[in-house]
């Protein structure tokens, strides 16, 4: 249970390993219902924490499915004892890329019958974060805010097709990748035809050892 919640916050998000390993519990607005997204942790022996990688940072929002994984881990990462780590390793400090490399993401990509492709599947994750946004017709700039990009270049460069209604899936795939990622399903039209649960989410207490 420590090495697969850091895999879902991935998916979830979009981000990289570094950036979901490095957030801090002082990162979470919760009720500007946002993550504050403003460094990575670095794969090397030092586990320093260093600044992302465009050296910029962002926020995401804490749709329905992130709110649930930061109820568990709330639970999990023992608050006031982890350094204030979301996803702290067994000491308390960042999770050990080598070590989450072998017990969760690969494990994860085992159940999911997928090749264990190292650097392809992590960016794959990250592409389907970016695709299934664009088929869902949320806003390209939104989506490239969310995952770091600062600018929208990429998004309409390398994503261009995506961003096309007549290349979307039918209306049941969507609405399926709206629900498992917790945001709003837009028609061509710009009108909403799903939209998520509210989040209301609880700050976190201390734990009294």
């Amino acid at each position: 249970m420590l090495y697969f919640p850091p895999t879902e916050f991935m998916v979830l998000s979009g981000l990289r390993w570094g950036e979901c390993v490095g957030v801090l519990w002082t990162d979470v607005s919760w009720t500007g219902g946002s993550i504050h997204i403003q460094r990575t942790a670095v794969r090397g022996e030092d586990r320093t924490d260093e600044p992302t990688k465009t050296a910029a940072d962002w926020t995401i929002p804490i749709r329905p499915p992130v709110a649930d994984l930061l109820m568990v881990q709330r639970e999990r990462s023992f608050v006031g004892r982890s350094e204030g780590r979301i996803f702290p390793g067994p000491s308390g400090g960042p999770i050990s890329y080598t070590s989450w490399l072998r017990r969760g993401w690969r494990r994860a990509l085992n159940r999911a019958k997928v090749a264990p492709r190292e650097g392809d599947a992590q960016k794959a994750a990250r592409r389907s974060y970016v695709t299934a946004s664009l088929v869902c017709g949320r806003n390209p700039k939104r989506v490239a805010s969310e995952v770091g990009h600062t600018t929208v270049r990429m998004i309409t460069e390398v994503y261009d097709s995506f961003i096309d209604p007549a290349r979307w899936p039918d209306e049941e795939e969507r609405l399926a990748l709206a629900e498992l990622y917790g945001w709003a399903l837009t028609s061509a039209n710009g009108a909403e035809t799903w939209c998520p649960p509210r989040v209301h989410p609880q700050p976190p207490t201390e734990r009294v050892l």
